[in-house]
């Protein structure tokens, strides 16, 4: 049998892949190959694309006439290519914050922007810390950056006139000294603000952000889909919970810290009873259901710093940091109890099953010194649980060092 699928990007197709295969093709096993396939397809030919546009932005930035002065347009470019370098968005904000902070005239600058889920907003300042000063509403930072729209500096007394909907927070800037405003969208969906003291007049800054705003949103727009393509590459797509991937990085970066600190971290890997029995009565899609339905559960139930990731199938595995033995088995006994007390709501069959899981706890250092060795020391607690009569949680026995 034969089977396409296209490989999109968001709204861009780069191609169709046609699969010939004498096998089926309409198992389920089947079709999450082909959408992972799809998905690594997608990424792959997205970075291409991405790399092609640095290197056209990086060769119109440095063949562009930006400064009257060589020396001083070469230093800009060279600041603008610095941000280039970046592959994190929370790293080029500070870089742009420090850099503007470096002229003379510019004393307290902050700058106001919408976070990545461009449900509030967020300050950052450097000098002064101002006193008072709340990050505004999203709806009053973006009517403020479409008032400044096409102009680079204006004088807060100036923006005082014009705005009645601003004033209390304007008038906030005003008693922390701060004299000038200029919009700064970060990208086309996120707004940015800057707000500075500045001492008499400056041609420099108006260069410097209208440098700046000529080339930041490409750069950073750029980096934030870079962000997206990794935040993919480890995210489960059934539970959009991290993956196997993302859970071996982590909980090399978690064990790292709890050696140089001299912490504790506990490992918990579970699993549910009997799933074989969901999918042969009520289908695969079934479930596929009750998973998902436990990685939003999951999501909920966590602590901010723990890490929780879909190990495979119906394996689920959560990083503890700053957790002994009592604490892990505290929570375990919570978390046991909450998803075997649960009903998960089938809508194709219209009805809820319930379910049970088995659950191995392992604790750095006392039952492994390294990943590898704590994974197995997990996994053997979860096997044990699931001999002596599934629907418990055991914590691991046996010591296990590194020779």
């Amino acid at each position: 049998m034969d089977k396409f699928f296209p490989v999109f990007w968001r709204d861009n197709l780069y191609g169709f892949y046609i699969i010939k295969s004498n096998k089926r093709t309409n198992s389920e096993s089947f079709r999450v190959v082909i959408a992972q396939l799809a998905q690594s397809l997608a990424a792959a030919y997205h970075i291409k694309w991405h790399e092609s546009k640095f290197e056209q932005l990086q060769e119109r930035l440095i063949g562009s006439k930006i400064s009257t002065t060589v020396t001083e347009g070469d230093s800009q470019v060279e600041r603008v290519l610095q941000f280039m370098k970046c592959k994190k968005t929370d790293a080029i904000i500070p870089q742009i914050v420090n850099s503007l902070q470096e002229i003379p005239q510019i004393e307290d600058l902050i700058f106001i922007y919408d976070n990545k889920d461009n449900d509030s907003t967020e300050l950052l300042f450097t000098g002064k810390q101002p006193s008072k000063l709340a990050p505004p509403k999203n709806s009053d930072l973006h009517n403020l950056t479409e008032m400044l729209h096409f102009k680079t500096v204006v004088r807060l007394d100036e923006v005082t006139k014009k705005s009645n909907e601003n004033n209390s927070w304007i008038n906030e800037l005003k008693n922390n000294s701060i004299n000038r405003i200029a919009a700064f969208p970060l990208s086309n969906r996120r707004k940015g603000l800057l707000a500075w003291r500045q001492k008499g007049e400056a041609v420099e800054i108006s260069q410097r952000i209208n440098l700046y705003r000529k080339y930041l949103v490409d750069i950073f727009e750029n980096v934030e889909e870079m962000e997206l393509l990794e935040e993919l590459s480890f995210t489960d797509n059934l539970t959009t919970l991290s993956n196997r991937r993302y859970f071996y990085k982590r909980l090399h970066e978690e064990l790292n810290r709890s050696e140089r600190y001299g912490r504790k971290l506990a490992l918990i890997i579970f699993d549910i009873d009997e799933l074989k029995n969901i999918n042969d009565t009520y289908g695969h899609q079934a479930g596929d259901e009750v998973i998902r339905q436990i990685g939003y559960m999951l999501k909920k139930f966590i602590r901010t710093i723990d890490v929780v990731a879909r190990y495979g199938g119906d394996e689920f595995c959560i990083i503890m940091p700053e957790s002994d033995k009592d604490t892990c088995m505290k929570f375990v006994e919570r978390l046991h109890n909450k998803i075997v007390n649960s009903s998960f709501k089938l809508e194709e069959e219209n009805k809820s099953i319930s379910c049970t899981i088995s659950m191995g706890v392992a604790v750095y250092p006392d039952h492994a010194d390294n990943s590898k060795k704590l994974i197995y020391a997990a996994d053997m607690a979860l096997l044990r649980a699931k001999e002596s009569g599934r629907n418990k949680a055991l914590l691991a026995t046996e010591t296990i060092k590194t020779e």
